[in-house]
């Protein structure tokens, strides 16, 4: 007689945790490590970058203070010699000074009212009027009693040297000019403007 009682079916086979958790966890573990390597190529990234970047802005702020001291100064030549006027500008513009040229004495008063110059480079021998008088209207207003007025003249006699500092200048070079020495006499007179 055949039996009735319903066959139970096999129950399905637990499935293995262990086995199941090892992808979860290897998957895991990579997408850790992944993250932490990412960070940490950043972080090295960043700090070489920052390092690297560092020195040449420092360079570059020091090159603009260097060249901001003088940027603003303006110098103002009065020679009757075109030549000597360009090679005085184009010196003073290496050492970056601005420069306003002008070859007669007249021209020379007009520029220092118009242009209100740092310092004049002032010529003895002009067409028109003398150095000396140049020197000597433009202490008499009282907007250049200090401006600095220094001599560049072939003259090297001591009776020029002595009428000159009586017509107010304040300081006296000859020609062929000194450069060093010309540089050294604008920055102690523009830094400290000599009282005639």
């Amino acid at each position: 007689m055949p039996d009735d009682t319903p066959t139970k079916p096999n129950a399905p086979a637990k499935p293995d945790s262990a086995a199941n958790n090892t992808p979860s966890s290897t998957t895991n573990n990579t997408a850790t490590n992944t993250t932490t390597n990412t960070t940490a190529n950043t972080a090295a990234s960043a700090t070489a970058n920052t390092a690297a970047s560092t020195p040449t802005s420092t360079a570059t702020n020091t090159t603009a203070i260097t060249t901001d001291s003088t940027a603003d100064k303006v110098i103002a030549i009065v020679d009757d010699e075109p030549h000597m006027v360009e090679m005085l500008s184009t010196f003073l513009k290496i050492k970056g000074y601005q420069t306003r040229g002008v070859n007669s004495g007249q021209e020379g008063l007009v520029l220092v009212q118009t242009e209100k110059p740092d310092a004049v480079l002032l010529d003895l021998m002009l067409p028109d009027i003398e150095g000396f008088e140049v020197c000597q209207k433009l202490r008499a207003m009282p907007d250049y009693a200090k401006l600095p007025i220094l001599i560049v003249s072939a003259r090297t006699d001591a009776a020029s040297q002595a009428r000159a500092e009586q017509a107010g200048a304040s300081a006296y070079l000859t020609k062929p000019v000194n450069f060093p020495l010309l540089m050294t006499e604008l920055d102690r007179l523009i830094k400290a403007p000599s009282t005639p």
